[in-house]
């Protein structure tokens, strides 16, 4: 396990909104199961990143503590981080992913959910999620999360963000619309046994926009079968949990299908408890050093097709369990259903 101790920052920004639009997916050559969804508004933004070494490490002095690793499957797989917020962060609505892979490199691509911490030193965040990229200079920038709702990160010494890095590759792109309150993907058609995770991007983006968009709303994936207005195929989309009308945003989209540790599971009377549903993976259980990634899963039946709440992840010391919760400490009903994703500390 590499191990480097980094100090939190945040900046803010200001709210843009967006129009409806046509949106396109790259998918990269490397890894084909992690997908960019952005607005085709200058394909001239398309750029493929330079090369450079995925473990130039160094050791800073700081505040919080990154773990990066790599999952033992697929080899040429995804990194993954955790950043913790830190004691001293004020009046901060957005974290400074403060890394050398992160830093001075636009191209990558970011998968985040909240971990709450102990229970004793954690916080709640009651906001969506999304990820940033704000540049120094013309050579110089740095990756943030950010609380969508622009309300403030909550000083903890041990709450923080998971994070993922697909391998900062793209190639050629196919298509898809934005229609009523869904955003429709050409990943996965007709594969409604597929996992997929997504993250929202602020920026970059729109390319005329320096502070990008912020969508202060949660969202969730959904399959839908059969025919649709503007699609006459099986398909997934990203929609708003509110149901509002889809907007020209951009989401990182990752499937997680082929990993050995990505599941499916869901709310129920047995794995329920409070604002919290215990998860069962082999790899999680008796594990709080895991990094679990989360996203709402649609279902095609009443009471479980939206989930208007931001979610989270902490270890229940207690059953020895990861646990996925309410931001807003309510109470977590059934049949709710997530996609869910695993990884474990310390693998090579």
């Amino acid at each position: 396990m590499k191990i480097t101790s980094l100090i939190a920052g945040a900046v803010a920004h200001s709210s843009v909104a967006g129009e409806l639009g046509e949106v396109t997916i790259e998918l990269p050559e490397e890894d084909p199961r992690f997908i960019m969804l952005r607005v085709a508004d200058d394909p001239s933004n398309m750029k493929r990143p330079a090369p450079g070494s995925l473990w130039s490490t160094k050791l800073l002095l700081g505040l919080a503590i990154v773990c990066a690793f790599a999952p033992r499957s697929p080899a040429a797989g995804p990194v993954v981080l955790k950043f913790k917020v830190g004691t001293s962060i004020v009046a901060q609505s957005s974290l400074n992913l403060d890394h050398p892979l992160l830093r001075n490199n636009p191209a990558v691509r970011l998968l985040v959910t909240h971990d709450f911490g102990s229970a004793a030193t954690g916080a709640f965040n009651d906001s969506a999620l999304g990820v940033f990229y704000q540049a120094n200079s013309a050579k110089s920038g740095d990756w943030f999360v950010t609380n969508e709702n622009r309300t403030n990160l909550t000083a903890t010494s041990s709450g923080g963000f998971n994070v993922m890095i697909a391998p900062a590759v793209r190639a050629s792109a196919t298509a898809a619309r934005a229609d009523g309150g869904f955003t429709f993907l050409s990943v996965a058609k007709k594969k409604p046994e597929a996992r997929l995770l997504i993250t929202h991007m602020v920026n970059p983006f729109p390319a005329t926009t320096p502070y990008g968009l912020y969508l202060p709303k949660n969202i969730g994936v959904r399959y839908f079968e059969g025919p649709l207005a503007k699609r006459t195929h099986d398909v997934w989309a990203v929609f708003n949990e509110d149901l509002s009308s889809a907007i020209a945003a951009a989401y990182n989209v990752l499937d997680v299908t082929a990993h050995p540790h990505s599941s499916i599971q869901t709310s129920s009377s047995g794995n329920t408890s409070g604002n919290h549903m215990a998860l069962d993976d082999p790899v999680a259980n008796n594990n709080p050093n895991a990094l679990i990634f989360v996203t709402h899963l649609g279902l095609d039946s009443p009471g479980s097709d939206t989930f208007d709440h931001a979610v989270g992840v902490f270890y229940d010391s207690t059953i020895s369990r990861w646990c996925i919760y309410r931001e807003d400490n309510a109470t977590m009903p059934p049949n709710i259903a997530f996609v869910v994703d695993v990884f474990e500390a310390g693998s090579p």
